[in-house]
């Protein structure tokens, strides 16, 4: 009620702006010490964030002490990396504690406080051997080297780290007087001489070869530890069937009963050759055909013509049959007798796969059934949004050693779409002659036509002298 009526004014209807509502809210805040609520606040309407906004806020409330150790605190917890921020929050914890004239490490010295002057030290943005210098003279990290040097002469060993009595190129590291090592050494309940024999800086470890892997963490994996300690067994498809992988267990089945077989590759051969055949003969029934190419796969054999084959007789099948009206009765046997034809000639090119004839028929088939796949979304066969469909077209032409199809190219030039164009004949390595003979012969619009010859052109140039290049480069 008493933040209300401050930020009303005394007026009922008074509308104030946000900054004015945070500002008069942040003040009640702090008059009242609602310390926690005052930090969620900060955070969830992110204020307070920036050197500027805190000096203002400190300015308006400079006789709240704790203001300024909570603000510097809260930066510092954003970032506790940033050696800069905890410094501040150093230096505003000394303030809070010994009075407002403490607000440098060297009135921290001069006020007997050496251990929180060089803890504050530490976190200075700049090495201490900066901070004794006069480059640092006026900052709030400075400090009189001999002022330092008495405050600490009660303390030999840290006196002895911050002034050495010989210069020394040894890391802070390496120069300490003891080890973290050192100071586990006896405090915990495990021998730290056997333990982190790979750290450079544990003195206790051994020293001497006799010690397997001194300089090597410890793994599951390590050939010495595998070699003495490890327990050895053959794994057989029963383990792999208890641990719910059939695939696995399949394998290593399969794998040992042919490995006490001889002609095993031929056997293979076989095997891959029926399952093939198989799959063409019902390339419909999509459970064989994923058994089956798992099958494969589990034998090392490449699966990618069964796989490209049977997309590719399915699509011809669903275009022949959307061409076909009837009843339900004649269509049925219509769909078997076509079905038959298409798993026939599929058969026929695995056996006989130097039949340039047959794969070229079945490519024109594959080419119109994609054609008319595209179109009959009710979109142009031609566009970006088809040219995945056209995918299987030129996967057909790689694994039967066919040339790539042009069709798509062809299609995009008669309608003047040179996007599609470039972009099929770029990923499927069309080469570009045949490009640019498709560009003469289908573009109509001669501006774009004359653009393609151009660019074509280029490229064919550029890879020409690539090849021709001693270097390899252009």
């Amino acid at each position: 009620e008493e933040c209300a009526s401050t930020v009303a004014g005394g007026k009922d209807k008074a509308v104030v702006s946000l900054e004015s509502f945070h500002s008069h809210f942040i003040s009640f805040l702090i008059r009242s010490r609602c310390i926690s609520l005052l930090y969620h606040y900060l955070d969830t309407y992110g204020l307070a964030f920036d050197e500027l906004s805190i000096q203002e806020l400190l300015s308006k409330h400079s006789k709240e002490d704790w203001l300024e150790v909570m603000l510097r605190y809260r930066i510092a917890a954003l970032d506790p990396l940033v050696p800069s921020t905890v410094f501040s929050a150093s230096l505003s914890c000394g303030r809070f504690l010994h009075g407002p004239s403490v607000s440098t490490v060297m009135e921290m010295l001069r006020g007997g406080h050496t251990y929180m002057a060089l803890a504050t030290l530490m976190f200075a943005p700049v090495p201490l051997e900066e901070a004794m210098s006069d480059s640092s003279e006026g900052r709030s990290w400075h400090v009189d080297p001999q002022s330092l040097k008495q405050a600490l002469a009660p303390y030999t060993t840290l006196q002895a780290a911050v002034f050495p009595s010989a210069p020394t190129s040894l890391t802070p590291a390496e120069s300490q007087d003891i080890t973290i090592y050192q100071l586990l050494q006896g405090n915990v309940p495990f021998n730290i001489s056997r333990l982190f024999r790979w750290q450079s800086t544990n003195t206790l470890a051994p020293q001497d070869d006799s010690v397997e892997d001194t300089r090597e963490i410890p793994h599951f994996s390590s050939v010495s530890l595998m070699e003495k300690y490890a327990k050895t067994e053959r794994l057989s498809y029963a383990y792999y069937l208890m641990r719910g992988q059939p695939s696995f267990a399949f394998a290593n089945y399969v794998a040992s009963k042919l490995s006490s077989c001889s002609n095993v590759a031929r056997k293979v051969n076989k095997v891959v050759s029926k399952t093939y055949t198989m799959v063409l003969q019902d390339f419909t029934n999509a459970k064989l055909v994923a058994s089956s190419a798992a099958f494969l796969e589990m034998l090392n054999r490449d699966t990618t013509l069964l796989r490209v084959d049977v997309q590719a007789a399915n699509r011809m099948l669903m275009h022949r049959e959307d061409r076909y009206t009837a009843t339900s009765v004649s269509k049925e046997m219509e769909r078997t007798y076509k079905k038959k034809r298409i798993a026939h000639h599929f058969v026929q090119l695995f056996q006989d796969p130097d039949s340039v004839a047959l794969a070229s028929a079945l490519l024109s088939q594959l080419e119109a059934a994609t054609n008319y796949m595209a179109t009959a979304a009710g979109t142009e066969s031609f566009g970006l949004s088809n040219e995945e469909l056209w995918q299987l077209v030129q996967m057909f032409c790689q694994c039967h050693g066919l040339p790539p199809s042009p069709s798509f190219l062809l299609l995009c030039a008669r309608s003047g779409q040179w996007l599609p164009l470039l972009c099929h004949a770029q990923i499927y390595e069309i080469p570009p002659q045949k490009v640019l003979l498709i560009v003469e012969k289908h573009f109509v619009d001669s501006s774009v036509k004359d653009h393609l010859r151009l660019a074509i052109s280029s490229m064919d140039s550029m890879n020409k002298d690539y090849l021709t290049s001693p270097s390899g480069s252009p």
